[in-house]
């Protein structure tokens, strides 16, 4: 009897740390192309103040990695994201990425019901490489600078969860 508690626990010891590491790498899709086998994984997150509800995604897809970012701004603007256009990321060790746009993206919209406000949002997608993506793993991004229209945006209150988030994404992608 003593033999299995100490198995058991040897067992339990070993098995849980390994489930917890595992539940870490979560994405809001993970699957596999039925044609081409190749493995496509997206996970989204918040970034900068809530009320703004932008968002960054991290994407790998068929060994090619990808960086969206969903930006919103109350009002109809009619600017296009142009090709040549960056977001630059600036990470806790000092280190700015930079992401360029190697397309045009227009704008989308959408009306609020309630109150009838226009949101445009513009949603450019950049391939990255993978020492991109080991460098979002490995420090955090501490500040966002954009250009929507005419107006360059540094966006604020980026750090913390959102961040750490990003960086165990970018880490799950790497696997």
């Amino acid at each position: 009897m003593n033999l299995i508690k100490k198995l058991s626990i040897a067992i339990l010891v070993a098995v849980i740390p390994a489930i917890t590491f595992a539940q870490k790498c979560k994405f809001d899709e993970d699957k596999k192309d039925p044609f081409t086998g190749s493995n496509m994984r997206v996970v989204a997150h918040k970034i900068g103040p809530p009320s703004w509800n932008w968002n960054f995604s991290l994407e790998q897809n068929g060994g090619k990695f990808f960086i969206s970012m969903r930006m919103l701004r109350a009002g109809k603007m009619e600017d296009i994201y142009p090709t040549g256009r960056k977001i630059m990321l600036k990470l806790e060790n000092g280190k700015i990425l930079e992401l360029t746009a190697d397309k045009d993206f227009p704008p989308g919209y959408a009306v609020n019901s309630v109150d009838g406000t226009i949101w445009t949002n513009y949603i450019p997608k950049f391939e990255v490489d993978k020492a991109f993506i080991t460098d979002l793993s490995s420090s955090a991004i501490t500040d966002v600078k954009v250009t929507l229209g005419s107006q360059d945006i540094i966006v604020p209150k980026v750090g913390g969860k959102q961040t750490d988030r990003i960086m165990e994404s970018a880490a799950c992608l790497l696997k």
